[in-house]
């Protein structure tokens, strides 16, 4: 786990646009992202992780998982990416008849026709533009199946107090890119939960491809 930790922080200091955050997700956190897979259906489920970083969502997720399933792992930072692929295969034993795979690439780069069951996203949005933002979730979105859910968390942080701590020329970008995440929340979102115990605390954020009921709000 000090390893996890040393390694995320590292990252974090060289490679904040991709990393975003300042330590692993806490077991809180994940329990509140995998909500909607604990209700997964009894037939194989496809999964697809993306921004895993030292993996603190991917063994959770893998527990949930059954002989059958399959999922997918993008990890765009090498040192992660080397770093999860060593903790996977010290686990093959226990996940040998589950399909896993791993790519070290721009999810942007997904192309395949599969459609996957459950997304769940690391990808530290509010650190990119909103265009990136939007060929992302759109590319979530076209690789979703019908019933299928996306979820992704973002840190609770007052909007002003978080624009403190920039520089005055990314103050706009920020801006746009919230107003950007805004509107596909309004039109795709149906539950999140706060999470308080987290470094730094956060959101859990689940939407479908409609907004078929109210928001949830615990």
């Amino acid at each position: 786990m000090f390893k996890d930790f040393r390694l995320f922080f590292k990252e974090f200091q060289s490679n904040f646009t991709s990393t975003g955050a300042i330590a692993p997700s806490s077991p809180q956190l994940s329990r509140a992202i995998l909500k909607p897979i604990r209700n997964r259906p009894l037939r194989p489920i496809k999964v697809l992780e993306v921004g895993p970083g030292t993996g603190a969502f991917t063994f959770d997720i893998l527990k949930l998982l059954k002989p059958g399933d399959t999922l997918h792992i993008y990890e765009l930072n090498e040192k992660l990416f080397q770093h999860l692929k060593k903790k996977i295969a010290s686990k093959s034993k226990n996940i040998e008849r589950i399909n896993v795979q791993l790519w070290q690439t721009d999810i942007r780069t997904l192309k395949s026709g599969i459609r996957y069951d459950y997304i769940i996203s690391s990808v530290p949005f509010v650190n990119l533009n909103s265009r990136v933002f939007c060929e992302i979730m759109d590319n979530y979105l076209r690789h979703l199946a019908p019933e299928g859910v996306i979820s992704y968390f973002e840190y609770i942080l007052p909007y002003r107090l978080r624009l403190q701590f920039l520089k005055p020329g990314e103050h706009q970008r920020v801006k746009r890119c919230i107003s950007t995440m805004k509107s596909y929340l309004r039109k795709h979102q149906v539950a999140h939960d706060h999470v308080w115990l987290n470094l730094p605390p956060a959101s859990a954020r689940h939407l479908k491809k409609q907004q078929s009921q109210p928001v949830s709000k615990t």
